[in-house]
């Protein structure tokens, strides 16, 4: 029964992130923007899309086709956790040549917080609703990015240390995510989660996670 309602759940949810634009008001497309990084060096293409609890928040805000409950569900069977996609494949003028099986990419990933190590969650600790909200969101996720997708993995890893949640995007901070030899690093908060602020004697306009002009340094204000 509770993969069923995983299923359900999830495809639901496809619905909603199909046609998503901007949720509630914070633009999808920023914080999307903002959570995935991708880079191509020596014909290898690495991507990693960090995909904090607020991404699913948002995603589901303006879903119709989901009733209270079940939105409830679905975040409460994934707040336990930060996830992370990632894919390594290496190219050739005809495309992809290779794509890193997972087996293999799962003993050459590192992320750090805040200079911190913190290991994956193993695949046994991970609850059954979870699991089957990932397997069923995966085919989805992985159409978004194209024929990139073909090698993506989801990587589980716990969202706090105790009371402390790590990684906030909401909080200052900064993390790192290593796939091989690529390394890809995020400085927090995220801009697409805060109010834009303005310069009051210019009137100009800046993300949200500027706290000065950085043409003058007057000091900034939420719009």
């Amino acid at each position: 029964m509770m993969k069923f309602r995983a299923w359900r759940l999830a495809a639901t949810m496809a619905i909603g992130l199909s046609c998503a634009g901007v949720a509630g008001a914070v633009d999808l497309q920023e914080l999307v923007k903002e959570t995935q990084q991708t880079r191509d060096v020596e014909n290898k293409v690495t991507f990693v899309w960090w995909i904090p609890q607020e991404y699913w928040v948002e995603s589901l805000a303006t879903n119709p086709n989901m009733g209270a409950k079940e939105k409830a569900d679905f975040l409460g069977a994934l707040e336990a956790y930060q996830i992370v996609a990632v894919a390594y494949v290496k190219t050739s003028l005809a495309g992809f040549s290779e794509i890193s099986p997972e087996t293999d990419l799962l003993t050459h990933l590192h992320l750090s917080v805040d200079g911190k190590p913190l290991d994956p969650v193993p695949e046994d600790k991970i609850a059954t609703g979870a699991k089957s909200i990932l397997a069923a969101l995966k085919p989805l996720l992985s159409g978004m990015i194209g024929q990139l997708g073909q090698g993506m993995h989801f990587v589980v890893y716990p969202s706090g240390d105790g009371a402390k949640r790590l990684a906030d995007p909401n909080k200052p901070g900064n993390f790192q995510f290593s796939v091989y030899d690529q390394d890809f690093k995020w400085r927090l908060p995220l801009a697409s989660l805060l109010p834009r602020k303005f310069d009051p004697k210019s009137n100009e306009d800046f993300p949200g996670n500027f706290d000065y002009n950085p043409y003058t340094g007057d000091k900034l204000k939420a719009r």
